[in-house]
């Protein structure tokens, strides 16, 4: 559990935690979050947007709340709009690079400098960071529709082209590589077949080698673990939905919570099965997990 989040020991957001701690770190965050609300409102720009964004996201991660998905859920709208600010930044400033900088698919507010980046040659190109932020947090909460999923892969695909084109701008920035790379560890989880998922680990470990600090490399590691467990904990979930199906007979139960490959037919448990490749958040869970085994 990501303490440093909410200020509180590490113990104060996991289920052991004595209720007063969670009470006092619940008190921090909505005082946190209010605060962000209100800046929001009084500064239209795409910073405070991915600050409120990442605490909701925080607050979704550590169980705080009342309603994870729904925290899921405002973070990726939160998200949004500051993808829209950049949008708007990018107009008025007639062209060019603009944006908030990356840390990490939605790991907090940044510091890599992107904003830096200018090319009037390049035309309108915004920064990847809160879009990707928006469609990672979208994967998330979304329910495994394929038409969810493959507006979702084009948007990370048009992402991906504008962290090529502020690479190609600006080579020596890491992270701008790391945006490049986190659009297709993007596209791996959403089941993309033409992305290798081995090649996207090694390339996280070339730029942990190579380029990537300490602080970049806990950014990176932080999204993994944030990504682990919000997928698992869906899994988890999904899997008590799945054992609450009334059965019809052992052999549909067998074929649909078994193996994942189980149809639905003979009952409801095929819809959401196991480990299965038809299964989006299965998938996802699996590959998060082995680009973070890899990292």
């Amino acid at each position: 559990t990501n303490a440093a989040a909410t200020g509180v020991p590490a113990a104060a957001a996991g289920d052991s935690t004595p209720k007063e701690w969670r009470r006092l770190a619940d008190e921090l965050m909505m005082e946190g979050l209010g605060l962000l609300e209100r800046l929001c409102l009084l500064v239209y720009a795409a910073e405070p947007k991915c600050l409120l964004g990442s605490a909701y996201k925080r607050r979704a991660w550590t169980g705080l709340g009342s309603d994870p998905e729904e925290d899921l859920r405002r973070a990726a709208a939160a998200y949004g709009e500051a993808h829209e600010a950049e949008l708007q930044q990018i107009e008025e400033a007639g062209g060019g690079f603009v944006g908030v900088p990356h840390d990490g698919v939605g790991s907090g507010p940044g510091g890599g400098g992107l904003g830096a980046a200018s090319s009037a040659a390049a035309g309108l190109v915004p920064s990847p960071y809160a879009r990707l932020n928006q469609l990672t947090l979208e994967l998330l909460a979304c329910d495994g529709d394929e038409e969810q999923l493959r507006t979702l892969r084009a948007a990370v695909r048009e992402a991906e082209g504008w962290a090529r084109q502020r690479v190609e701008a600006e080579p020596a920035d890491v992270w701008g590589w790391l945006q490049l790379i986190d659009a297709r560890f993007l596209r791996a989880l959403l089941g993309d077949r033409a992305v290798d998922e081995e090649e996207v680990a090694s390339q996280y470990k070339q730029q942990f080698h190579f380029g990537a600090s300490q602080r970049v490399r806990a950014s990176v590691l932080d999204q993994m673990s944030f990504l682990v467990d919000v997928i698992d904990r869906r899994l988890e979930a999904q899997a008590e939905r799945i054992a609450s199906y009334p059965r019809v007979g052992p052999a549909g139960a067998s074929a649909g919570a078994g193996d994942g490959t189980g149809d639905g037919t003979a009952d409801g448990a095929g819809a959401g099965a196991g480990a299965g490749s038809g299964n989006p958040i299965a998938a996802a869970a699996a590959a998060a997990a082995a680009a973070a085994a890899a990292a």
